[in-house]
């Protein structure tokens, strides 16, 4: 009786140290900032894709997810001010709602390879640098009351450098 107590306790013992090291070495990989897998899918299917892409892979792919990640933070902050029951959060809220949807469209453009069509995504960046910049704008005045106004006005910021640099990369 005695042995098999003292078997169980070295078998929980050692499924202990294996989740340990398991759980470690994830923590080691995420220090080492190793992309996302979400990321290198999308690199890779834009590498497999039978049309080269016209902006250089880096920085499309950068792009996108930052693009995308700024229509979620919008989504979300607009979600946010209507939680707070603010009515001087009625303009930021039309306008994390308008970025956040040319945002997500300006993310697709931007994926789709295929006869890219320069003039209409560069009219789309543009639309997507004025609405970073203006919801990034409103945000900033209710930043020092709502948290979640001066975060999203720090990523439509970065959005709206991005926008800038992917239209400066584009063919002319």
């Amino acid at each position: 009786m005695k042995k098999s107590i003292f078997l169980s306790i070295i078998a929980l013992c050692a499924v202990f140290l294996i989740n340990v090291f398991i759980f470690n070495s994830k923590a080691i990989s995420e220090i080492k900032a190793e992309p996302s897998p979400n990321m290198c899918l999308l690199e890779e299917m834009l590498k497999t894709h039978p049309y080269p892409p016209i902006i250089e892979i880096e920085a499309l792919v950068s792009g996108i997810k930052t693009i995308n990640g700024c229509a979620k933070i919008c989504t979300i902050c607009a979600d946010a001010c209507v939680g707070e029951k603010d009515e001087t959060l009625t303009r930021c809220i039309r306008l994390n709602q308008d970025c956040a949807d040319i945002c997500e469209t300006t993310g697709r453009l931007l994926s789709r390879q295929t006869e890219t069509d320069v003039d209409i995504l560069r009219s789309q960046l543009q639309a997507c640098v004025v609405a970073c910049r203006d919801c990034g704008e409103e945000c900033k005045m209710h930043a020092e009351k709502y948290e979640h106004c001066r975060i999203c006005a720090d990523i439509c910021f970065q959005c709206e450098e991005v926008c800038n640099n992917l239209l400066a990369a584009l063919p002319q």
